[in-house]
């Protein structure tokens, strides 16, 4: 698996220089409200770069476990929505991700706060981390979240953008070896995710976003087929509320047929 992930990073390393590249605006007010350029202190790297991290195991074993807060202050009645962040996030910026889908979808957010290590490390970790480590400590803290309310009778909506991705998928791996008809509650849905495998559980609705030269998406939920719809719109760019959620809020990604969209549809 290694051998895998060395091969995928290496057939896509053309892409990494542009993860950070802005994508064509499409919405004027919402990308000067809601673009996260100010936050990334990190500078764009290259492919030898990269390469060199990923054999070398740059910032392997570093996951450090999540922290859990709020943002937003709607009544969202039977539901919790979580939200788990993705590369080059520190808790400013994940708390402004969540400010952002707090106003498209009208609800609090729940926030587990997978904490950043640098673009480097967050990328070899994205490409290592699949397979290096089985289920991290934010991995269990999103799990027992997602179970916790799902026994207070909440219907759970898990949001995973990039590295938050693969921890969503590690926790659909573990209700995978249960069969319980509350799963019917559950809905996933990514963005630019790094996760490498397809997850099915029964009762839980899926959703993907990705953009095509998105070297994250590249390496992980557009390298081998999905769960669920995938969605998928030529693009660079990996930010969540720049590339991803102000295309996503026009119905630039699923010709406004996605669940989601329909969901943010209701809140307006």
């Amino acid at each position: 698996m290694l051998l895998k992930d060395l091969i995928t990073v290496a057939k896509n390393a053309r892409w990494v220089a542009s993860v950070l590249a802005p994508s064509e605006v499409t919405d004027y007010t919402f990308r000067r409200t809601f673009s996260e350029e100010s936050y990334i202190k990190d500078k764009p790297i290259n492919a030898a770069r990269l390469l060199k991290a990923v054999a070398m195991g740059e910032g392997c074993g570093t996951r450090l476990g999540a922290e859990l807060f709020t943002v937003g202050n709607y009544d969202n009645k039977d539901e919790v929505w979580i939200f788990v962040n993705g590369i080059c996030t520190d808790r400013n910026l994940a708390i402004f991700n969540a400010r952002c889908l707090s106003e498209l979808f009208e609800r609090t957010i729940t926030v587990t706060h997978n904490a950043t290590h640098g673009i480097v490390s967050d990328l070899v970790e994205c490409a290592f981390e699949r397979t290096l480590d089985a289920f991290c400590n934010v991995s269990r803290t999103v799990y027992r979240e997602v179970v916790d309310e799902l026994f207070k009778g909440k219907r759970v909506k898990l949001i995973g953008h990039s590295q938050g991705g693969i921890i969503v998928e590690r926790v659909l791996k573990q209700l995978k070896h249960m069969e319980l008809g509350i799963f019917k509650n559950i809905e996933i849905y990514t963005f630019g995710s790094g996760a490498d495998e397809a997850v099915a559980v029964k009762g839980v609705k899926q959703e993907h976003f990705a953009n095509t030269d998105d070297f994250v998406s590249r390496i992980g939920v557009l390298s081998f087929p999905q769960v669920g719809d995938v969605y998928v719109r030529d693009s660079v760019g990996h930010l969540l509320n720049r590339d991803y959620l102000e295309h996503f809020a026009s119905g630039y990604f699923c010709g406004k047929t996605s669940r989601l969209y329909h969901l943010a549809q209701r809140s307006a």
